[in-house]
């Protein structure tokens, strides 16, 4: 596959496939329209003789012009078979559209290799919803924090620009309910520092504020997110890491409507993947990060499956999508 696409890419060869091709099309068109004229002259009724004409020998009285089960006979052991002339006519033409084909495809994965998409940023967070059993649920592990650190930086490295995010936050069973998702004012009134150990506090919290979402006439700044007051808030502490809080607006499921989002599954508190505005809204005393639903383009949505497909695309399927070497 590999020499194949090496040869496609040799602008010499695309265009003698796209001769070779055009030319064998055409000649096999050429020989479909004659041989046809051929044949619609022998099948001909032979015209009547006159009364004075004379009587035809006896040597020609055997002489028989018959067609029968889809071939034409002309005359004493003449017999062509059609089914033989459309194989090979249809086969030129076959071969004829293969190479043009070729040729067209060679055009598209030069374009796509020379001038790939740019690759979108893309970062996969997984989370928990902590375990009320063993101390704090609220508290973060060390592979949460730094996956939120990670996060946060990923933010501030893509602001305003279209991103890949995908989002998982797994619950302990099925049915069970979400131990992280209180009211946020329970945390400002240290209701959940109490419940903490010293050691705790220092690894750090995530609170999901389950607060109904505000409506947009709510927006006390023209500079604010939608996402910031109908999303749900992740609010992350990390005294090792972050002076102050982190607030991480993520979008609700009614929020994911267009067709390039998949959103929600069992056991899962909240489960999406797809194209978002990454907006990064400082504030004194914390950050607040947001993840804005759009309408991706036809390029975006190429890219969206580079990333998504990237483990199961072969080569040639990468390099027809355009997909670029860092997706």
């Amino acid at each position: 596959m590999n020499w194949l696409l090496d040869r496609l890419g040799d602008e010499a060869t695309r265009s003698a496939l796209a001769w070779l091709g055009g030319g064998i099309a055409a000649l096999a068109a050429g020989m479909w329209t004659v041989i046809k004229f051929w044949l619609e002259r022998r099948v001909q009724k032979p015209r009547g003789r006159a009364d004075g004409d004379a009587k035809p020998s006896s040597s020609s009285s055997n002489v028989r012009v018959s067609a029968s089960g889809g071939s034409v006979a002309g005359g004493r052991d003449v017999n062509i078979g059609m089914k033989s002339l459309h194989v090979v006519v249809g086969g030129l033409l076959l071969v004829g559209l293969l190479l043009f084909g070729a040729s067209f495809i060679g055009d598209r994965v030069v374009r796509e290799a020379v001038d790939p998409l740019p690759p979108i940023p893309a970062f996969s967070l997984s989370l928990t919803c902590g375990d009320d059993t063993k101390g704090s649920p609220f508290t973060l592990s060390d592979d949460e924090r730094k996956s939120l650190v990670d996060f946060a930086e990923f933010f501030d490295q893509h602001r305003d620009q279209p991103v890949y995010v995908s989002m998982a936050i797994e619950k302990a069973c099925g049915g069970c309910g979400c131990p992280r998702e209180v009211p946020l004012e329970k945390y400002f009134n240290d209701e959940i520092v109490d419940d903490q150990t010293d050691e705790e506090i220092q690894k750090g919290s995530l609170l999901i504020d389950s607060a109904p979402p505000q409506s947009a006439g709510d927006q006390v700044s023209d500079h604010g997110a939608r996402i910031n007051h109908e999303g749900i808030a992740m609010v992350a502490f990390a005294p090792q890491d972050w002076a102050y809080g982190i607030t991480f607006h993520m979008p609700r499921a009614s929020q994911l409507s267009d067709p390039q989002y998949r959103s929600g599954e069992y056991g899962f508190f909240m489960k999406f993947d797809g194209l978002f505005n990454a907006r990064n809204l400082d504030r004194t005393g914390g950050a607040n990060l947001s993840l804005d639903p759009i309408q991706p383009s036809e390029t975006q949505l190429q890219q969206l499956r580079c990333i998504r497909d990237a483990g199961t695309l072969s080569k040639s399927q990468r390099l027809y999508l355009g997909c670029s070497d860092r997706f």
